[in-house]
């Protein structure tokens, strides 16, 4: 994402596809480094959804193969995403201290992308309170293994009753064909 008057940027194309996968000129000054932090923004944010959403699933015994599956059949499963977890997925956590290393410093780098998104937030009225407690979560996302589906033995880890099942739940709170809520007085 390059930002600057055109014709700059078209002096330095030759030298940046060199170095880059995609080229954009974003337009002046300041407009390319915003587009970056909102990119930023979206990329840290999916990836911390995703380590989120796997401990519940693993916790109610869904692999993570089968979490993957359902994950990119639905579009949340961004490239990404999938080289993290995969990679997390398929090596044993302390391992490969290098990976553990590379790791532990991108967290680094996903803090100071979800900061720079935190200060600039301020000016545009953003509300930065998610925000905050995405960058929180980076770093555990980041260093941590993946959680592993729970074996169910005797029930460990299943739903236990509707209090718990929010499917359960929601299908009790709509009456049946015919009937009204109880709640609902008759007439209204």
């Amino acid at each position: 994402m390059q930002r600057g008057e055109t014709h700059d940027v078209q002096r330095a194309r030759a030298a940046i596809e060199a170095i880059s996968t995609d080229f954009g000129h974003m337009g002046p000054l300041g407009v390319g480094m915003a587009a970056k932090i909102a990119n930023n923004l979206v990329t840290w944010t999916r990836m911390v959804v995703c380590a989120q959403a796997i401990t519940p699933a693993a916790h109610y015994g869904a692999s993570y193969e089968k979490l993957r599956h359902v994950l990119a059949a639905n579009g949340n499963l961004t490239p990404t995403v999938a080289a993290l977890f995969d990679g997390k997925h398929i090596s044993l956590f302390a391992a490969d201290a290098a990976r553990d290393l590379f790791l532990a410093n991108h967290a680094g780098i996903g803090e100071k992308d979800l900061k720079l998104v935190i200060d600039s937030g301020g000016a545009t009225g953003l509300s930065v309170a998610m925000i905050s407690e995405t960058r929180d979560l980076v770093r555990a996302m980041m260093t941590r293994p993946l959680p592993q589906a729970a074996p169910h033995a005797a029930g460990a880890g299943r739903w236990v009753n509707a209090q718990q099942d929010p499917v359960t739940a929601a299908r009790s709170a709509v009456p049946a064909a015919g009937q009204r809520a109880a709640s609902r007085p008759a007439g209204k």
